[in-house]
């Protein structure tokens, strides 16, 4: 090595040595990570520095104007690039350019992308080889509205001293299958939380959020009506447990993490409700106070209040905890379970009016039962149909006809022409193409359009 450290006087390996003579005319006793005269090891001629005038920008902002310079005489070809998960959100123009000592300049333009997926940052980086880069950190605020209307109003982190059976099935302060997370929707109409994401982490996690439930899809939550995460459990006999237990909410068992819901009782605890596209629907926080008093907590009043009050503390049913229910111990009046039309659609979300079927694709229900179908355009569903046997007056066709998600894409046309029939997957209202089962002959609605 160079230098050693611990040299605190004149001496060097025995020998009297005049400190300037080993570091210069700094007099510095120790120099880590440079020469000994206080200079780098490495001389860099060129450092690019990004100037970006703002720190924030809506997805609707428009364009912002950013800089780019070099500390020194020179001009180097320099590439400016977004890094990282969220490098979509923005666009740079051009994305490598000469810079000089005089500046140049780059167009950052942000992406409204129409989902709702919350404030996004991005960082954006400009070098090239041989100089030192720069960083520069942009955030981009969501504009999408949020037109949903779900919180987080109950959670159970702690069952040890209770004596109780929260989840119900016969054993007592189980620590991680008894723990709960209730979600409610407060609004008056229904929404799938069909892929939505619940994580729990303390708030001094340095790895940030951990998942603990990926919500099945379809899972349609009615106006009003609650779900309970439950650590574990058997979710048959807890559906059949009745309103008195819970209350009839809707109940699931965390899916994901290993560890129930994974409630904090140590230091401070977050439970975060999320989109499929990341956008924080409710996030609550408690602390180490209420987090291991054996027993829930919860919003007071339900829905509205804050949430850190204990359960029993505020509940004028005098419990300790109540999944599905209300501090009431009555049940939210959404509870239970959503029927579904025959197509077994759920809403698409930012699209009113929209379902999505698993089998039967996307439709507008605005009308039922007529329904407007994004590829056979107006049906009229029949009121006697089920999921297995349904139903449907297709306008374009002028006839009734079966579908069945084992059979579709085939169905069945009714009338002077009846038979199987299939139908194509690019078809559209104003152009579709069918093939008959008996004979492979095909045929278009409207009639005689060319067959590509």
């Amino acid at each position: 090595t160079s230098e050693r450290s611990g040299v605190l006087a004149n001496e060097v390996d025995g020998a009297v040595v005049d400190i300037q003579t080993i570091t210069g005319e700094g007099g510095a006793i120790f120099t880590p990570g440079l020469r000994n005269d206080g200079s780098a090891w490495g001389v860099t001629t060129n450092t690019v520095i990004l100037n970006v005038p703002v720190d924030t920008v809506a997805e609707d902002g428009g364009a912002i104007t950013a800089t780019l310079t070099l500390e020194s005489a020179g001009s180097e070809l320099i590439n400016i690039s977004v890094s990282g998960e969220n490098a979509d959100e923005v666009t740079i123009e051009p994305s490598s350019l000469t810079v000089t000592e005089a500046g140049a300049t780059v167009t950052i333009t942000p992406v409204n992308d129409g989902v709702l997926d919350g404030d996004r940052l991005v960082r954006l980086f400009a070098g090239t080889s041989g100089i030192f880069p720069d960083v520069a950190r942009l955030t981009v605020t969501e504009v999408s509205e949020d037109t949903f209307d779900l919180v987080i109003n109950e959670a159970l982190s702690s069952v040890v001293g209770t004596g109780a059976d929260p989840n119900n099935n016969g054993i007592i302060e189980e620590p991680v299958a008894d723990l709960f997370i209730e979600i409610v929707n407060t609004s008056d109409t229904q929404v799938n939380l069909g892929d939505w994401q619940l994580d729990a982490y303390y708030d001094v996690n340095l790895t940030g959020a951990e998942l603990v439930h990926i919500f099945p899809n379809p899972t349609v939550l009615g106006p009003n009506g609650s779900i309970v995460i439950f650590g574990g459990g058997d979710v048959a006999a807890m559906n059949a447990a009745g309103p008195e237990i819970f209350g009839n909410a809707l109940i699931q068992l965390a899916n994901r993490g290993g560890n129930g819901v994974n409630l904090p009782t140590g230091d401070g605890g977050i439970i975060a409700l999320k989109t499929p596209f990341g956008f924080e629907e409710d996030t609550v926080s408690y602390n180490i106070d209420i987090a291991d008093q054996s027993m829930s907590i919860t919003r007071d009043p339900d829905i509205t209040g804050d949430f850190g009050a204990l359960h029993f503390d505020v509940s004028t049913a005098f419990e300790f905890f109540s999944p599905g229910r209300r501090l009431d111990s009555t049940p939210f009046p959404g509870n239970g379970a959503v029927a579904l039309d025959v197509f077994g659609g759920v809403d698409i979300i930012g699209f009113p009016g929209w379902k999505a079927s698993s089998w039967y694709l996307n439709y507008n229900v605005e009308f039922w039962p007529w329904i407007f179908h994004d590829e056979h355009g107006w049906q009229y569903v029949d009121s006697g149909s089920t999921a297995e046997i349904t139903f449907v007056f297709d306008l374009g066709l002028n006839d009734w006809v079966f579908v069945n998600e084992g059979a579709y894409r085939w169905i069945f046309l009714f009338g002077t022409n009846q038979g199987w029939i299939f139908t194509f997957d690019d078809n559209t209202p104003d152009r579709r193409f069918f093939q008959r089962l008996d004979d492979g002959s095909l045929f278009s609605v409207p009639a005689g359009l060319p067959v590509n």
